[in-house]
C-alpha cells in the first residue's frame, strides 16, 4: 500500500524535473572524498519516509509494525544537518510515536552520498488492552538516543530517495528500517558560494 502511495509521486517527480534535469551544466572535476556541489549547495530540505520498525525489550512493545513519519532538515555548517523528525505507527493493536533531533553529516564515496547521524528522541509506547482483564491500555513515554545512516540517490537537482536505518538505545533496542522522498531547496544556503 505505501508502495502505491511512492511510486505515482515518483513518477511527477520526474514529470517535472525532467527538463531542468536535462539542462544542468556537467559537474567540474571534485576532489576526492568530496560532495557533489549540486547536493552540497542546498541548505533547506523536507521528506517523509515510511518503513518498518523492530522493537527489542521495549515493555510490552513486541511486535514489528509499520511507523511513517517526516523530517525536515537545515543546513549549520558544511555537510552538517540539524535535522527533527517524527515517525509514527501501529499495528497488533500497539502504538508508538518517535519524536528525535539529530546532527546529520554528509559525505561521498566514490559515487554514493552517505550520511551518519547521533540524536536524542523521545518514545511515546502504546501497549494492547488486555482483552481477558478490564485493564485498559496503557501508555509510556521513554528517553532515548539514537545513531544511523543513510544513503542517497538524487533523482533530480532538487529531488533524492534516502534509505534510513535508525537503531535506538533505550528503551530496550530497536531498529527502523525506511525509504522516503526528500525535496531539496534553497541553494546557497550556509554555503560559501550563492553567488553562482
Amino acid at each position: 500500500m505505501k508502495l502505491l502511495l511512492i511510486v505515482p509521486l515518483i513518477v511527477i517527480v520526474f514529470f517535472f524535473e525532467a527538463q531542468s534535469f536535462a539542462q544542468q551544466p556537467t559537474d567540474t572535476e571534485r576532489k576526492e572524498g568530496e560532495l557533489d556541489p549540486k547536493f552540497a549547495a542546498m541548505g533547506r530540505e523536507v521528506g517523509f519516509v515510511c518503513g518498518e520498525f523492530l522493537p527489542n525489550q521495549i515493555p510490552r512493545i513486541t511486535e514489528m509494525m509499520a511507523l511513517c513519519g517526516g523530517h525536515v532538515g537545515f543546513k549549520v555548517a558544511d555537510a552538517l544537518f540539524f535535522e527533527p523528525q517524527i515517525l509514527a505507527g501501529a499495528g497488533h493493536a500497539q502504538k508508538y510515536l518517535i519524536g528525535s533531533a539529530s546532527i546529520r553529516g554528509d559525505f561521498q564515496v566514490d559515487d554514493f552520498i552517505l550520511s551518519a547521524d547521533i540524536g536524542a528522541d523521545i518514545h511515546y509506547a502504546t501497549e494492547p488492552a488486555n482483552l481477558l482483564s478490564s485493564v485498559a491500555s496503557q501508555t509510556d513515554i521513554y528517553f532515548g538516543g539514537h545513531v544511523g545512516s543513510m544513503l542517497w540517490w538524487e533523482i533530480s537537482q532538487f529531488f533524492a530517495l534516502r534509505m534510513d536505518m535508525q537503531f535506538y538505545l533505550n528503551p530496550g533496542t530497536s531498529l527502523f528500517v525506511g525509504v522516503g522522498l526528500v525535496m531539496r531547496f534553497d541553494p546557497g544556503s550556509g554555503s560559501g558560494n550563492s553567488s553562482q
